[in-house]
């Protein structure tokens, strides 16, 4: 019965100090974010199409090209044509 006691203990302290490890991780992780942006990095994906492309998409849209020949000619989705044109 002892045994069961001191395991049960391990195991409650071990599952104790987890929210606090990932609270730390998290600081860490945020502290390291905000230096990255100080130097200019960039996050997240690179855009598939420059403002000039986008502006030109547009304005084949309003002389009336199709979505599907547009997804075509950019390679882009049909999520992303309408997106851009919002």
């Amino acid at each position: 019965m002892l045994f069961l006691k001191i395991n049960f203990l391990r195991c409650s302290q071990k599952y104790t100090t987890y929210p606090f490890e990932t609270e730390i991780r998290k600081e860490r992780q945020m502290e390291g974010i905000a230096k990255a942006k100080e130097k200019g990095v960039q996050f997240g994906r690179k855009p598939k199409l420059q403002e000039g492309e986008i502006d030109q998409l547009r304005r084949e849209r309003e002389s009336g090209a199709k979505i599907s020949e547009l997804m075509s000619k950019y390679s882009i989705s049909k999520a992303s044509v309408y997106r851009l044109l919002a």
